[in-house]
């Protein structure tokens, strides 16, 4: 089983499609307490083999907090996280400090083109690359979405 824990709303970008509306302007963090009872709970009834973590954007945490529900979270299981990549020296710094692998997304509305700038200098890049179905995605062409994607196989 995989586990998906959503360890804050917020976001620093303004996606107009994203699942979360306007939940992603409301400031909560998951707590530890909280985290601790319901990954407890749910160990104790399934084999839970990961953790994945996301949010609105996790990376947007203080440090010191991302590292806590990280840290949480591996006395259960493998961990991971997905990021939009808005600061990889932040992603790179949450990785040399919990060894835990992580995704970012491809998304044409977001406004940023520099995913594979950032990816090509990072000291850890991503595990995967995820591509956001977009509005806009789904309009293309099959093979333009191919040849767009093509340039991330790095």
């Amino acid at each position: 089983m995989i586990v998906h824990v959503m360890t804050n709303y917020t976001c620093n970008k303004d996606c107009e499609y994203c699942y979360l509306g306007i939940l992603k302007s409301i400031p909560t963090i998951i707590s530890k307490n909280t985290l601790e009872n319901r990954l407890s709970e749910l160990c104790g009834r399934y084999d839970v083999d990961r953790i994945d973590c996301y949010g609105g954007e996790t990376t947007i945490l203080p440090l010191d907090t991302i590292i806590d529900i990280f840290e949480t979270c591996k006395k259960y299981a493998k961990t991971t996280w997905v990021t939009n990549l808005s600061y990889p020296d932040k992603v790179d710094e949450i990785v040399r400090q919990t060894g835990c692998i992580y995704a970012t997304s491809l998304n044409d509305e977001r406004g940023d083109d520099s995913i594979l700038e950032k990816i090509m200098t990072m000291e850890y890049p991503p595990d995967s690359i995820i591509q956001v179905a977009t509005p806009s995605l789904l309009a293309k062409n099959p093979k333009d979405i191919l040849d767009h994607i093509s340039i991330y196989n790095t």
